[in-house]
């Protein structure tokens, strides 16, 4: 709809190991060797489909911040704190 996409990521069945950062190409999980991919589906491909046991999303903050102030009225209530915290600074 916005036409901001998301970024998905692996992690362990336990959601405590996020596999980027240092670990984008590991297959398993560091401190408790969990799997990062479905092995039964796996095995079952001769290790072709690599479909992950869990996986997480983050939308990244930029790309909303700059659409919210493409819009003129969107900008304006944007600026509310900003312009609020002025006025009372200024009267102190």
């Amino acid at each position: 709809m916005s036409g901001i996409g998301s970024n998905v990521d692996n992690m362990c069945v336990e959601g405590c190991t996020a596999f980027m950062a240092e670990y984008p190409l590991l297959d398993h999980r560091p401190t408790c060797n969990s799997h990062r991919y479905d092995q039964i589906n796996f095995d079952a491909s001769n290790s072709k489909v690599k479909s992950p046991i869990k996986a997480f999303h983050t939308i990244p903050l930029g790309p909303q911040l700059q659409t919210l102030y493409q819009d003129p009225c969107r900008a304006t209530h944007m600026q509310y704190r900003d312009e609020h915290t002025r006025n009372i600074l200024k009267k102190l």
